[in-house]
């Protein structure tokens, strides 16, 4: 009475249903219907065949451009089945503003008195990401003019 070959698949009202199977890792959802003969039957997920995403350790920062920089991560195992999908695989960061670096240059003679020595700012690192360009030691006027000595 109570056994799958006691079914009886010609009441009024039998229909497809989901019904839920006993909760094992995330929903696991149980299908039963009947097919084209008038049987009952169930589906279901086979047990243990959920595979989850796995991904391998995330590279070192890499410069792409002047202001920013990516790492990224790879998939070693691909989901399947119910299995958690993969996460991201890119990061991306901008990089801090960056103001020029100037340095004092070597002391030579001055070719216009021989008197004198003379020595000039150089501009060792170039400015980036919005950073100054402009040297502290001789930081512009208003009107943004920083040549005046």
């Amino acid at each position: 009475m109570f056994g799958h070959g006691s079914w009886d698949t010609s009441r009024t009202g039998f229909r497809a249903e989901a019904r839920k199977a006993p909760k094992a890792r995330a929903q696991t959802r149980v299908f039963a219907a009947t097919d084209s003969k008038g049987r009952g039957y169930e589906t279901r997920a086979k047990p243990g065949s959920d595979v989850d995403c796995v991904v391998s350790a995330w590279s070192e920062w890499t410069q792409v451009d002047d202001c920013s920089e990516v790492r990224k991560r790879t998939i070693t195992t691909q989901p399947k089945c119910n299995g958690s999908d993969c996460p991201e695989l890119e990061q991306k960061r901008s990089l801090s503003p960056r103001d020029s670096v100037w340095q004092w240059g070597e002391w030579q003679d001055d070719p216009s008195d021989p008197c004198q020595q003379i020595r000039v700012r150089v501009n060792v690192s170039p400015a980036a990401c919005g950073g100054s360009v402009y040297d502290p030691m001789f930081p512009p006027d208003d009107s943004g003019d920083s040549s005046t000595l």
